[in-house]
């Protein structure tokens, strides 16, 4: 997939407004200057990778991401785990429902350390500093700061990536 050494963060799932993916651009342009190699994976597609490209084009940052398109489902894991760090960027809701992504479940069992806004079930499944990093949903330097935490600390990563994988097994 040409992502060279890394750091990886990545994206698994649809690429729909409720998933949050239009921070991704804001996201890796704020990353960058401290993660040169930093390189962004976006495992799917959907409606707006229209106007996720764009965005990125604009940034100068297109070289820096892999959009997979879909794939089947088996393909998947394996991806995951070239990750260092897992994304779910929820936008806040205008309303309440159970919110649990299998997608947490996804990546804590590929013992990838998660990135995800506390929203819904979501806090219930990923467990601050235990299995993965919360941020309030829709907040962008939070998003960048809990990511600038796990890139900056490998051992952390780890740490959270192990822990996840061990619960969610």
């Amino acid at each position: 997939w040409g992502l060279a050494d890394g750091p990886i963060l990545g994206f698994v799932g649809g690429l729909r407004p409720w998933h949050g993916v239009e921070a991704l651009p804001m996201l890796l342009e704020h990353l960058v200057p401290r993660y040169r190699s930093l390189r962004l994976m976006i495992v799917g597609d959907g409606p707006l990778r229209a106007q996720i490209e764009p965005s990125l084009l604009d940034r100068g940052l297109m070289r820096l991401v892999v959009f997979t398109g879909s794939l089947p489902h088996h393909e998947v894991p394996k991806l995951i785990r070239q990750f260092d760090v897992a994304l779910a960027p929820y936008e806040p809701l205008k309303h309440e429902f159970y919110f649990s992504p299998l997608k947490l479940f996804e990546y804590m069992a590929c013992g990838i350390p998660v990135v995800a806004a506390r929203l819904g079930q979501i806090a219930e499944v990923i467990r601050e500093g235990v299995t993965g990093l919360l941020y309030p949903p829709g907040e962008m330097e939070a998003l960048a700061v809990a990511c600038d935490r796990l890139l900056a600390d490998p051992a952390l990563r780890r740490y959270l990536g192990e822990a996840a994988a061990k619960e969610v097994q």
